[in-house]
């Protein structure tokens, strides 16, 4: 494994800092509008109250203590493992990160350190780390030359659906024809599971 120099170290380090310190300046924003039951969810999960994270009453309570303005409770519904989702998604990026090094070296630690998206989509509830694995499992497949299990990873970021699109365009004009039976595959296991869990209108 390549070893990383010192001025690497430096930027990789003070870039973190940068982007801790840039991304704690959202928090009050974030948990205040768009993603305030996620906070809700994981302040609730760290006081150990799971039995009482999909109460609206209690969640009402913590919200507005968190704003106090709110006029109507923004529930939480995602199931409860979800509301450890920030500690997930900082883990989860370390080992992208982790991967990178391993696989290309110290300078693709200096270019994720600089790459401005993740500290804040952590810090705003996204879920652009978990992309970011689905991708390098299906870019590892594909390596060692398992394409339809490359495909299915490709296809489970459809839960993003506008941002992997063109992607079964590029395998049909590649032909890439393992690959693309194996997005259509998870395509179709992810249409079936939405279908019979909230039917046709959702």
């Amino acid at each position: 494994m390549e070893r990383i120099s010192w001025s690497s170290g430096l930027v990789i380090t003070g870039m973190c800092i940068v982007w801790i310190m840039l991304g704690s300046l959202t928090l009050p924003s974030a948990r205040a509008h768009d993603f305030l039951n996620l906070y809700t969810g994981a302040s609730l999960a760290l006081e150990g109250r799971f039995a009482e994270l999909h109460d609206p009453a209690v969640q009402f309570v913590r919200e507005r203590e968190i704003a106090p303005n709110l006029q109507a409770v923004v529930p939480f519904v995602r199931p409860a493992f979800y509301a450890v989702w920030t500690a997930l998604q900082c883990a989860l990026l370390m080992a992208c990160w982790t991967w990178a090094w391993r696989r290309f070296g110290s300078d693709a630690l200096v270019f994720a350190a600089l790459f401005l998206p993740a500290p804040l989509g952590i810090a705003a509830g996204q879920d652009c780390v978990m992309l970011l694995a689905v991708f390098i499992a299906a870019f590892v497949l594909a390596e060692r030359g398992r394409t339809f299990a490359s495909g299915m990873a490709l296809g489970l970021l459809l839960w993003k659906f506008h941002l992997v699109l063109l992607w079964p365009v590029v395998l049909l004009v590649q032909r890439h024809w393992r690959m693309l039976g194996g997005f259509a595959a998870a395509a179709a296991a992810e249409l079936v599971a939405s279908v019979a869990l909230g039917g046709w209108g959702v």
